[in-house]
């Protein structure tokens, strides 16, 4: 897993609220992979795809799955499951989220 350092981080918070979306997408894509991209880099990924201007179908599948890869990556993420199951919801493939969901509140309770 990668340490963000504190310019990264500042150039990634500044990339967001400047709505610069496709720009966040590039510069996430360009310090992570799969292996060592964390959870919440994971996360922001998913929400950056379905923020800019022009989103795909692929753009929800892709976010769907790199939505499940930060839960993956951290289970305690609520962010990222909450993600998951409303992007799973627009996608109509309710199974797998609404079971993720049960089991966190199984475990919460």
């Amino acid at each position: 897993m990668i340490l963000l350092s504190k310019e990264q981080k500042t150039k990634l918070q500044k990339l967001y609220l400047e709505k610069k979306f496709s720009e966040l997408e590039f510069e996430i894509e360009s310090i992570s992979n799969l292996k060592t991209r964390p959870a919440f880099l994971a996360n922001l990924l998913g929400v950056v795809r379905l923020k800019k201007n022009y989103i795909t179908d692929k753009d929800w599948i892709d976010s769907k799955e790199l939505f499940l890869e930060a839960i993956n990556k951290d289970p305690e993420d609520i962010d990222a499951l909450c993600n998951y199951a409303n992007t799973s919801i627009k996608l109509r493939d309710y199974t797998d989220a609404l079971k993720k969901l049960i089991e966190k509140k199984k475990i919460r309770v």
